[in-house]
């Protein structure tokens, strides 16, 4: 697959970029009570990162560990982007300066993605305001997530750069709900995963 966010080769009708918010009815532990960027979306697949799960890694560890610098914030995390290949990591962000290079993808207005070691270096040189360190994404294979949409385990909504990077992880979720009208706590769902 591509890397996240670059252009489809072809006419299909990307849902990228968007919000997937799970019902609360989806119990799979990867996902329950999860909000996922979603950042490809193309015929042979979907990639996504999950949006609520940060982990007690910190990011000063984990560039140590790659020989690399952090100037942000001591307290900084790693996310949990999902799991499918929990080694590779990315790096959403907002703006970023010209030391990151090669430039970051645009995946929404304002949110930058990162995924190479030398645009990791510039950002953990200079940290844009916004910046999260994933391990790991969300992986759909071809018509599969298209498919959990259509069953209704998903629901899908614009991006939003305060639900992205300004709301603590734990209300993002049901923020996310309410953002549609719905109370979480009064939703029904009546169906079954087989």
């Amino acid at each position: 697959m591509s890397h996240p966010g670059s252009e489809p080769k072809s006419d299909y009708p990307s849902m990228a970029p968007c919000l997937l918010l799970a019902i609360p009815q989806l119990a799979d532990p990867n996902f329950e009570k999860s909000v996922v960027l979603l950042v490809e979306n193309q015929e042979e697949g979907s990639v996504g990162l999950v949006l609520n799960q940060p982990t007690e890694v910190l990011v000063k560890d984990v560039l140590i560990s790659l020989s690399m610098d952090w100037k942000g914030r001591e307290d900084s995390c790693v996310w949990n982007g999902g799991p499918v290949m929990k080694e590779q990591g990315w790096v959403l962000h907002s703006a970023a300066g010209s030391e990151v290079l090669p430039k970051p993808v645009a995946v929404s207005d304002g949110i930058y993605l990162s995924g190479t070691s030398d645009q990791l270096k510039g950002l953990s040189e200079s940290p844009p305001e916004h910046t999260r360190f994933f391990l790991g994404s969300s992986g759909w294979g071809k018509d599969q997530l298209e498919a959990e949409i259509a069953q209704g385990w998903w629901l899908t909504l614009e991006v939003d750069y305060e639900l992205v990077f300004e709301t603590p992880p734990q209300d993002v979720w049901e923020k996310a709900f309410r953002s549609l009208g719905i109370d979480p706590g009064t939703f029904t769902f009546n169906s079954t995963i087989h």
